[in-house]
């Protein structure tokens, strides 16, 4: 587990270099995700984010290695409720929260296929990448690529609070670079942003 928003934390827990033009390298930040014990496929996600697909992730991954497909077009959705889930036995997330709004800076290149792609070269944010390797992009129709959901909008007092721990959290790095500054824009949001996004949301989990 990677807090990519604190790279400076990260070079020295990895003792590897970050180059903000080519990303992380097979050979240092990610070089511990490419071993004999991976089997093909890497996910990469943050801790609020999930992979989703109607018939199984796993089915998903497995039609996509048959068809020699290296690195699966992604659809991306903010994930949105008024209130914060309560944790229930045996549900998952996306069991109680079903409502998503698209997000096109959330179909990030973030499963791909370590046997094939030999460096992902993920870039900030993971938003895109510069792959190496057998690149095969898929070819799939939305309604059939793998989701990537963001459960990002969880009631107004979650999304302040995050967003003030994050905004103050930023390294230097993010601040240099603009990166994060929508989280100062999320710290005093009200509820009739909740229903802004809830008009443009429709049901994402089938």
């Amino acid at each position: 587990m990677l807090d990519n928003i604190d790279e400076e934390t990260i070079i020295k827990e990895l003792n590897c270099n970050y180059n903000l033009s080519n990303g992380w390298n097979r050979n240092n930040g990610y070089k511990h995700l490419y071993t004999s014990h991976i089997n093909e496929w890497i996910l990469v996600v943050d801790c609020d984010e999930f992979f989703y697909h109607k018939d199984g992730v796993r089915n998903k991954l497995e039609q996509l290695q048959q068809e020699g497909i290296s690195l699966p077009d992604t659809m991306g959705y903010n994930m949105v409720s008024k209130t914060f889930p309560k944790y229930k036995k045996g549900k998952f997330i996306f069991d109680e929260i079903k409502l998503g709004f698209y997000y096109k800076d959330q179909c990030k290149p973030t499963a791909f296929n370590s046997k094939m792609i030999t460096n992902i070269n993920l870039q900030p944010g993971c938003h895109w990448a510069k792959p190496e390797g057998n690149v095969v992009k898929g070819k799939e129709q939305d309604n059939d690529k793998l989701k990537i959901l963001h459960f990002r909008f969880l009631g107004v007092e979650y999304v302040n609070k995050l967003a003030e721990f994050k905004f103050n959290d930023l390294s230097y790095i993010n601040k240099k670079s603009g990166w994060g500054i929508h989280y100062e824009e999320h710290k005093n949001i009200k509820e009739d942003y909740f229903d802004m996004l809830l008009r443009d949301c429709k049901s994402v989990i089938e």
